[in-house]
């Protein structure tokens, strides 16, 4: 079933966990969508929400699409500006966790192209060799690619 996350009031129904995983920064109206998820969600309901971190260089110097034609018309979000977008709405927030430095990202454009080569053998066969590096990324203090947040929708006291 193909849905636009505009039209997502008009579902007529109620989740505990709604799970947005890198989609955000591709909506130029991420107020309306936010608050659409807090509708659908059922009191004590979870939205995990994933985005690009804008602080990471590559995500700061994405090229934009103002146009909300597919690319990313924002370049991530940052701990201040989930809390800007979503505290308003309602939701309470967890601290973010940071996912993927320089290392993952680097390796998961080499596992894509496997994929898309060697078909998903190649990838899972690819990901199985280069996996050990990801031990590396551990041990360097980098900027995560990407940030989680968990925000919850409130149960009225």
């Amino acid at each position: 079933m193909e849905f636009n996350l505009y039209n997502l009031d008009k579902l007529g129904m109620q989740f505990d966990h709604v799970i947005c995983s890198e989609v955000l920064e591709h909506i130029r109206d991420d107020e309306r969508v936010c608050r659409s998820f807090f509708q659908v969600l059922k009191e004590g309901g979870v939205l995990h929400l994933c985005c690009p971190n804008a602080d990471h260089p590559d995500n700061r110097n994405h090229v934009l699409d103002p146009h909300e034609k597919g690319g990313h018309v924002r370049p991530g979000y940052t701990m201040q500006s989930y809390r800007e977008l979503l505290e308003p709405i309602g939701f309470v927030l967890q601290e973010p966790i940071g996912l993927g430095g320089a290392i993952r990202q680097s390796l998961n454009k080499t596992i894509r192209a496997c994929e898309s080569f060697l078909g998903l053998p190649g990838g899972v066969a690819c990901f199985l060799l280069v996996s050990p590096l990801l031990l590396l990324e551990s041990k360097r203090n980098t900027v995560p690619y990407s940030l989680y947040v968990r925000a919850v929708k409130p149960k009225p006291e």
